[in-house]
């Protein structure tokens, strides 16, 4: 018996439902991750800046 083309194929079957189960939850979260990166990286460069320089 292969079991390395048989472990390969169990894998490969695993994944597809995987992905098809979770796709569209981590779309939805890869999403909200986005808009949390805007915000973040709004932050950052406003508030944080300023208080670097008021740090500095």
């Amino acid at each position: 018996m292969d079991l390395r083309g048989r472990s390969g194929v169990w894998i490969a079957g695993a994944w597809g439902w995987v992905l098809g189960f979770l796709g569209p939850w981590l779309w939805g979260l890869n999403l909200r991750f986005e808009s949390a990166r805007g915000c973040i990286r709004s932050m950052r460069d406003g508030d944080v800046r300023k208080d670097w320089r008021v740090g500095e």
